[in-house]
């Protein structure tokens, strides 16, 4: 749950950060930029893969350990028949 918290609030910062940004070069230009949702998308996506990356992970890299009851991986054992009845 705190992972959905803290990836909103990164999405938030990340959405008005990237308004204010663009906002300050078109009052340094004085004009309106013609292709604003490009410049914003591209500073939009820069800031998203910076902030990102830099927010630690919880998720484990490694690979899943799920055993089963009988020490055997998942699957095996689940449809055994037997052909002696």
């Amino acid at each position: 749950m705190s992972d959905l918290i803290l990836f909103s609030l990164n999405a938030i910062v990340v959405y008005l950060l990237s308004d204010w940004i663009l906002r300050a070069i078109e009052r340094k230009r004085g004009t309106v930029i013609k292709q604003r949702q490009i410049v914003f998308f591209v500073i939009f996506l820069a800031l998203a893969l910076l902030s990102f990356s830099a927010t630690p992970s919880r998720v484990s890299t490694g690979p899943p350990t799920i055993t089963s009851s009988n020490g055997m991986p998942p699957g095996y054992g689940a449809l055994t028949t037997d052909w002696t009845a």
